[in-house]
């Protein structure tokens, strides 16, 4: 998750840095350009969220009623263990909830490099285009 989101956030930024030399010589705060930048990265953080949860919701149903049943000696060692052999799913909100706020702080983790970029981006470079600018 970490790395998709670095991946695409930095990929964004790097790919405007154009766009972003000409809103800061336009006269835009680099303030304003980076709460831009949070919030368009909070907006793919909750899509990603909410497709997740979609397409795993499902998922999750279908192996909470019918859990994966562990054969052989591994079923053996949990019986003898007390325990039953399954692979349980838990749907626990509580779960849900933590995953959702580790997904977003992952996410400002990876804002920070791309802030810092913004923040030392010439705006006479930027314009030029071309290779990215550092």
């Amino acid at each position: 998750v970490g790395f998709g989101l670095f991946a695409t956030i930095l990929m964004t930024t790097l790919e405007r840095q154009r766009e972003f030399a000409v809103m800061l010589a336009t006269g835009m705060l680099r303030s304003k350009l980076i709460g831009l930048i949070s919030i368009e990265s909070l907006f793919i953080a909750i899509i990603g969220i909410v497709l997740g949860l979609i397409v795993s919701a499902p998922v999750l149903g279908y192996f909470y009623f019918n859990p994966i049943e562990i054969t052989g000696e591994a079923a053996q060692v949990m019986l003898e263990s007390g325990f039953e052999p399954i692979v349980p799913v838990s749907l626990d909100p509580h779960l849900l909830l933590n995953q959702i706020i580790v997904v977003l702080i992952i996410l400002s983790l990876c804002l920070v490099y791309p802030m810092i970029r913004l923040l030392r981006l010439p705006i006479a470079s930027g314009l030029k285009g071309g290779a990215h600018v550092d």
